[in-house]
């Protein structure tokens, strides 16, 4: 066959190719349908009824200098073609038009290349696999999009001209979007648990309601993301995700980044900083409760110091009791604050405890250590258990092991499962916790304490003190504090640990005061030292405990006597607009301290009625200092409430050299105090500034203090 014979031969295969004027292509679907209008971003499009000849997908020339491609005339032929162009695409509208650049388009070959629709757009790796099952017959083309030069947001229609014909591409309308730019973020801090309302702020923040909008967290190299709930045109309001931390991570920070449509992600120029409130952390003030609190109606015998001078006779112990918590809500010496073992380095506030660690329990009030001898009391026939110490100095008697039982929840999100994205990623972290819930201290722990040096456990026994003992204790009904010996064979975890019925309340077994007298009766629950070897997790009961309440902070019950560990400083005065002041969110008075520490500002202050305005602000940085930053929220929501439920005015310092990403929000400090070893502590010291003038809890709203100076170095009273 000739050369020209063949070249014949190849004209007419090219004719038999060309596609009639019907065939329309058609758009089966284009990632993504949103795209910044600066241009940049690829998009890829499946279309249908289009055929596109092997040597124009791999551009190759199949009789090159033979001259098919110019027919004679083809300079005046209107209707010419270059039979080897790609088909071009360009998006128009009324506002602006603009055309892709050829050597931009890319025809893909779903035989040779691999077929990966998250290229264009973010999803979830089962929709992707449904979309390459779907449209791996198409014929996918991919460019990326161009300048449209306006710079506002508008709906482009997309044209593709092929062979000479120019067609729209019905359902492939592309909408165009301003470049956003996120400049801050409110709050900066989120919980482990994440569900934290967060609002993104900036510039042309809006996309188009065709492409959900997503934000993108990043720490430790995992990203998490998460739907943006509401949208205009300056801010994006998101729920922070749950994120995970380490057993010695204090805090994650993790960057943001903000997509209209997918691909491209705009940085948020903040860290959001994680931390995990249900962990157990150095420096952190907890109750010793008994498990059976975990019940309404179950007595909350909760451990506390008594801060008068009786001590034990035998040791020179200070006494300690038990006590239903809810009869003496305001008792500071119901908290313990978690030391490091004696002699160890000081533990870093903010960092994790771990199950089975050796830590110090030093009391909020009385400055003095838990501790157990093996000295057997003159009073009950029992080890006893006792604080002792002056400014936390001690020994190794007061080192105890935190042995925890199988936990019973997690603390990851708890709506994990109803997550649009990462649907994979949540499950292998939800699968980590499950199997690593045991290795943290939690608040919602059960656990017992271990006696180091002894070998026994701390024991709640169900035996009042005496009047001739301690007349206040009998008055408080007060119960004895032991420590109990360890049974190797019934004290090893795993046991259930679920509450069971209760044995009924023995009544005071007064025979147990005397050493020589053998016809005491033992009640089983207590646990008592002569108790038979069938003891099992469901009767001694009075060795677990958990942190029922716990707080980073103190309140003073009063202020006359007590001097707590970590306290706020307080301005010996009376209330003013603009002081910062601080409650608890379930207490109807602050030294409660149940519920949620709240600090913020007040706005008025009633005195007749003894009534003030007050307006929470939400933390910034510094949750586990002693001078935590403080921001105001958003919404600026005021709160109206009793006098009594706040606490202050506190020592407060605006800093002016510091700011959050949002123009214009206030940052204040507050100023607390973490007595540390062996820190001397004056008995009329008021948790104030130097000049100490208040010299009781009623003086904290006399109107006599009301010249009081105010230390320069503080600003008080300073609107912001």
């Amino acid at each position: 066959m000739g050369l020209m014979a063949s070249i014949t031969m190849g004209l007419t295969i090219l004719c038999l190719s060309v596609w009639p004027a019907w065939a329309i292509p058609i758009c089966l679907g284009r990632w993504p349908n949103a795209v910044v209008n600066s241009g940049g971003e690829r998009i890829l499009v499946a279309l249908d009824n289009i055929d596109i000849p092997w040597y124009i997908r791999q551009g190759l020339d199949i009789f090159p200098g033979s001259g098919w491609r110019h027919p004679p005339g083809w300079r005046e032929d209107p209707s010419w073609y270059d039979p080897m162009w790609k088909p071009t695409f360009s998006f128009e509208s009324a506002m602006a038009a603009a055309s892709v650049d050829v050597n931009d388009i890319y025809i893909m070959n779903t035989t040779l290349s691999v077929l990966d629709f998250r290229e264009y757009t973010f999803m979830e790796p089962e929709v992707n696999e449904g979309l390459v099952q779907k449209y791996s017959k198409a014929v996918l083309i991919s460019f990326p999009t161009p300048d449209i030069t306006i710079r506002f947001g508008y709906e482009q229609y997309m044209y593709i001209n092929y062979r000479g014909t120019k067609s729209i591409l019905p359902g492939c309308n592309v909408y165009f979007y301003p470049k956003p730019n996120p400049t801050w973020m409110e709050p900066e801090s989120a919980t482990a648990q994440g569900g934290e309302l967060l609002t993104i702020g900036g510039e042309n923040m809006a996309g188009w309601k065709h492409t959900p909008q997503l934000v993108r967290v990043v720490a430790d190299g995992v990203a998490i993301h998460v739907p943006v709930e509401k949208v205009d045109f300056a801010t994006n309001v998101i729920r922070a995700p749950p994120w995970l931390l380490n057993e010695t991570d204090i805090y994650v920070t993790a960057k943001l980044s903000l997509s209209l449509s997918g691909q491209t992600w705009h940085e948020v120029p903040v860290t959001l900083t994680y931390y995990d409130p249900s962990r157990i952390v150095c420096n952190e003030a907890v109750s010793i409760t008994n498990y059976r609190a975990l019940h309404f109606n179950e007595p909350h015998d909760t451990l506390v110091a008594m801060s008068s001078p009786i001590v034990y006779p035998s040791s020179g112990g200070g006494l300690i009791a038990h006590e239903d918590s809810r009869k003496n809500s305001c008792d500071a010496s119901r908290f313990w604050l978690v030391r490091e073992q004696h002699g160890a380095q000081p533990c870093v506030p903010g960092m994790p405890v771990k199950c089975g660690a050796t830590i110090r329990l030093q009391n909020m009030v009385t400055h003095t250590n838990l501790r157990s001898q093996r000295a057997p009391s003159k009073i009950y026939r029992q080890q006893e258990a006792s604080h002792y110490g002056s400014a936390s100095v001690g020994s190794k008697v007061d080192d105890w092991e935190v042995m925890c039982e199988p936990a019973t929840t997690h603390s990851y999100a708890s709506d994990w499962k109803s997550f649009p994205y990462d649907k994979r990623v949540h499950r292998e972290r939800f699968t980590f916790v499950l199997s690593n819930v045991d290795v943290m201290w939690k608040h919602s722990t059960i656990f017992r304490l271990r006696h180091i040096a002894t070998n026994t456990f701390l024991n709640f026994a169900d035996v009042g003190l005496p009047p001739d003992l301690c007349s206040e204790c009998a008055q408080r009904q007060l119960s004895l504090v032991t420590s109990l010996r360890y049974d190797k064979a019934v004290d090893t975890i795993p046991f259930d640990v679920h509450i069971t019925n209760q044995a009924p309340n023995c009544p005071v077994d007064t025979s147990m005061r005397s050493q020589t007298d053998t016809s005491f009766q033992h009640c089983v629950s207590n646990g008592h030292s002569k108790m038979d070897g069938k003891m099992t997790s469901g009767v001694r009961d009075g060795v677990r405990f958990y942190a029922k309440e716990h707080t980073q902070i103190g309140i003073e019950s009063d202020l006359n006597t007590q001097v707590l560990l970590k306290r706020f400083l307080r301005q010996q005065r009376k209330f003013f607009a603009k002081d910062f002041v601080v409650w608890y969110s379930e207490s109807q008075a602050p030294c409660q301290m149940k519920g949620k520490l709240m600090v913020g500002q007040l706005h008025e202050v009633y005195e007749p009625s003894r009534m003030v305005v007050a307006e929470p602000w939400v933390p910034f940085n510094g949750i586990y200092n002693e001078t935590p930053r403080y921001v105001q929220t958003l919404g600026r929501i005021n709160l109206t409430m009793g006098m009594e439920r706040v606490y202050g005015p506190l020592v407060s310092l605006q800093m002016k050299n510091e700011a959050t990403a949002r123009e214009g929000s206030a940052v204040v400090q507050i100023m607390k105090e973490f007595l540390k070893e062996a820190q001397h502590v004056e008995k009329d010291d008021r948790a104030g500034l130097l000049a100490h003038l208040t010299s009781s809890t009623d003086q904290m709203y006399d109107e006599t203090s009301l010249n009081t100076p105010i230390a320069e170095t503080f600003t008080a009273g300073e609107t912001f």
